[in-house]
């Protein structure tokens, strides 16, 4: 039974099994279909029976995959595919697919010359990302270093 034929008859079913709803899958396929029919088309017959996966049970799985961590053997098992290889293989590809089309499409920096009042400018803005790094001076560190050093010998 392919994930798909289950999991397109039930949101419910959809959205435990992958965290998405309908239209969300839908929108994360669209981003993402031309490199997964591209990837689709260039499988080879050494991946098994993955050739023959769709795009939408590729995505299904690797969502599914993502969310709830199940080993490769239990999800080819609940999906009736038998190569727990191509499975891995098709999900690893995937998630570079998604990685690759997603990110771009859902994360953007905020432009330089937006006004220094967020809030009001960013109304369909969900989350913000302040990836800002700022080392540790190195005298700093060391002396970090040496009290953990003296708390431990301290406990000996």
């Amino acid at each position: 039974l392919s994930p798909w034929k289950v999991l397109c008859h039930s949101d419910a079913a959809l959205l435990d099994a992958t965290g998405l709803s309908r239209s969300e899958f839908d929108y994360v396929c669209n981003i993402c279909q031309p490199a997964l029919l591209e990837y689709r088309s260039t499988m080879h017959a050494s991946v098994g029976e993955g050739h023959h996966i769709s795009v939408y049970n590729m995505l299904a799985i690797t969502l599914h995959w993502l969310r709830k961590s199940p080993s490769f053997r239990s999800l080819g098992v609940q999906y009736s595919y038998s190569s727990e290889r191509a499975l891995r293989t098709v999900v690893w590809k995937v998630i570079d697919i998604l990685y690759d089309h997603l990110v771009p499409a859902m994360i953007k920096p905020i432009p330089p010359n937006a006004p220094s009042s967020r809030l009001s400018t960013l109304q369909n803005v969900k989350i913000i990302i302040d990836s800002t790094f700022i080392p540790l001076p190195a005298a700093e560190k060391k002396r970090s270093n040496a009290i953990i050093l003296r708390a431990q010998r301290k406990q000996l």
